[in-house]
């Protein structure tokens, strides 16, 4: 085997100085035989400490710095209300670094790749205290871009509707990023191709599971989606103008939530979702506007309302049949670009139930215990509304931020076709300070 020289220089190293606003950054040159080549490296992060005060005990994970909604309302034998009680905490949980890396044409290609990490763990819905602390990957992924704009994503980045390619998220303070009116912060593996063109873009891709999951008979985990054999995929265009974006989106999802029925008998079960979502951002200089409109069938795994439940049991093989518990949710973002940055959000969602009748419950006949056959988040919840006024005071590389959350959700009955009635509003204020250093 003939062997080749190889050689590898740091040329070049700068540290990051508040005073000239500089980016870390490294360079080295590599040569491989006789053709040099340049890697560069851009080091990116945020320390961020935050500190929360409720109300009312919450629904959320990460300790409750994700809050869905406020805890239902239950008394005890004294007809006092559990959980009317304040809380209080502080972390630092959400403190990020990220390294973006960039080589030498390949394939007449620009190559980039990003790799960032924090502490938050995973984020299992209503088990939010044993997997926090934990280094976790964010991003993890490369992508090649042509020179015609066509550009294609391979790893771990967050779902299309969390649109961050546009910068059209929220910008609350909260951890929640407006969940589960808004979809958060969703990683994903996935594989994403994208054209350009000058005014307006296509996107499209297909994506697993790997943190935020589906709900089913044996929990919130991501074997409905394997089972299903077929990723989600997701399909997005959009227009770009100077001062406007906007555009629409339709998700797709299959799942198999059983393999064998509680009669040990091999289970053919599916379930098809489509979900879907309008938005826009306007920026009229300084004020930024951001908007969208999602209708969600089974978006667990985005964090929004909904999911799905039994509509049909065979009586003598235990096979189910299966619909969806859908959602609709609407919010707008507002806020003032300037060094002191007020903002607010304002959002609701609402659950609109199935299109056929539902089993909430059936009796194991091996077992004879109850079972429950509604999955999801918040299918007791008719509606949910939040408004969010906040403020960001912006001094160089820091960041101070104070946001005052109030969010209602109405409890009640889950009814025939999964609509909920006979409701009981229960809110919850939240004032959430935070300091951010970013490098």
């Amino acid at each position: 085997m003939m062997k080749r020289a190889f050689k590898r220089s740091l040329l070049f190293y700068c540290i990051f100085s508040p005073l000239t606003a500089q980016e870390p950054t490294v360079v080295w040159n590599v040569s491989h035989d006789e053709n040099p080549r340049q890697i560069t490296a851009l080091f990116t992060g945020q320390l961020q400490h935050a500190v929360f005060f409720d109300s009312n005990q919450v629904v959320g994970t990460s300790d409750d710095f994700f809050l869905f909604f406020p805890e239902p309302k239950e008394c005890d034998a004294l007809c006092n209300t559990i959980n009317n009680k304040s809380q209080c905490n502080m972390s630092m949980l959400e403190t990020i670094f990220g390294i973006e890396i960039t080589t030498p044409p390949v394939f007449n290609t620009t190559p980039m790749a990003y790799l960032e990490i924090d502490a938050l763990g995973d984020q299992l819905p209503f088990n939010n205290t044993t997997l926090i602390n934990r280094l976790r990957f964010r991003h993890a992924y490369f992508s090649l871009t042509w020179d015609n704009n066509l550009s294609i994503l391979c790893g771990q980045t967050m779902h299309p509707m969390r649109l961050e390619h546009i910068n059209g998220f929220p910008r609350v303070l909260n951890r929640n990023h407006g969940a589960p009116i808004a979809v958060p912060e969703t990683f994903q593996p996935q594989v994403r191709i994208t054209k350009q063109w000058e005014h307006a873009a296509l996107m499209g891709a297909i994506i697993s599971q790997m943190a935020e999951l589906t709900d089913g008979p044996i929990g919130f985990s991501s074997t409905y989606l394997r089972n299903g054999i077929v990723p989600m995929m997701h399909g997005q265009f959009y227009v770009e103008y100077d001062r406007f974006r906007g555009g629409f989106g339709v998700d797709y999802k299959r799942i198999a939530p059983r393999l064998v029925t509680n009669k040990n008998i091999k289970a053919h079960e599916k379930l098809n979702s489509v979900s879907a979502l309008v938005f826009a951002k306007i920026h009229i200089s300084p004020i930024i506007i951001r908007t969208a409109t999602i209708f969600a069938q089974n978006c667990t795994d985005d964090s929004l309302l909904g999911g799905y439940a039994v509509s049909h049991i065979c009586p003598q093989t235990d096979e189910r049949t299966y619909t969806n518990l859908r959602a609709m949710s609407s919010w707008v973002d507002i806020s003032l670009r300037k060094k002191v940055e007020p903002g607010i959000f304002v959002g609701i969602a609402k659950n609109i139930g199935a299109n056929k009748c539902i089993i909430q419950k059936t009796i194991d006949s091996t077992t004879n215990q109850e079972e429950d056959l509604v999955y999801g988040i918040g299918n007791n919840i008719d509606k949910v509304v939040r408004v969010a006024p906040r403020v960001y005071w912006h001094i160089s590389s820091l960041t101070f931020g104070a946001e005052f959350e109030y969010t209602r959700a109405w409890y009640g009955t889950i009814g025939p076709k999964g609509r909920v009635v006979n409701t009981t509003p229960v809110g919850n204020f939240r004032l959430q300070l935070g300091s951010f250093y970013y490098f």
